[in-house]
């Protein structure tokens, strides 16, 4: 049974955050092997009427951001890295942010719910690789007729999610 982590986060001056909480399913898919954590994640997703919308390898740090009107949903499918929710950058180091807000350490198999608001932040991946889009189409879902055939030809290598 997974022990899910919830973090309230309250608005920061740059941030606006949500009264919802972030919610943190750390290993909810770490029993799946790197040929089969995809689909798992893919069928994860559906069975809860998410559409899968990307997979992304990343790079070794990414701007905080935050989607103002969206809830999402991340899978963590290879690799691992530190994900900072809940606070702007207030500099181009990763070290430079606004206080408070939660580090997290991710790793394969771990899911995270962001609330629409909530700031977030992926960098410290390991392995390192560059920042690019490895899913079919154009990062706004999976095209086709049958995503789960075009998700087979995915190479998943670095730190790689899902959302």
């Amino acid at each position: 049974m997974v022990n899910v982590k919830t973090y309230h986060l309250p608005p920061t001056p740059l941030i606006p955050n949500s009264p919802q909480p972030l919610l943190h399913y750390p290993g909810l898919l770490a029993n799946e092997t790197s040929d089969t954590i995809l689909t798992k994640a893919y069928d994860l997703f559906d069975s809860n009427a998410w559409e899968l919308q990307w997979i992304f390898r990343y790079g070794p740090t990414q701007p905080s951001h935050y989607h103002s009107h969206t809830h999402e949903c991340m899978a963590v499918l290879t690799g691992s890295g530190v994900i900072r929710f809940g606070v702007a950058d207030t500099g181009s180091d990763d070290a430079d942010h606004e206080e408070g807000g939660v580090t997290v350490s991710a790793s394969a198999g771990d899911v995270f719910v962001i609330p629409a608001g909530v700031a977030h932040k992926t960098h410290e991946v390991e392995p390192i690789t560059s920042f690019e889009l490895i899913s079919p189409g154009t990062g706004h879902g999976i095209p086709g007729a049958d995503p789960r055939k075009q998700l087979q030809e995915v190479k998943l290598e670095g730190f790689t999610m899902l959302g």
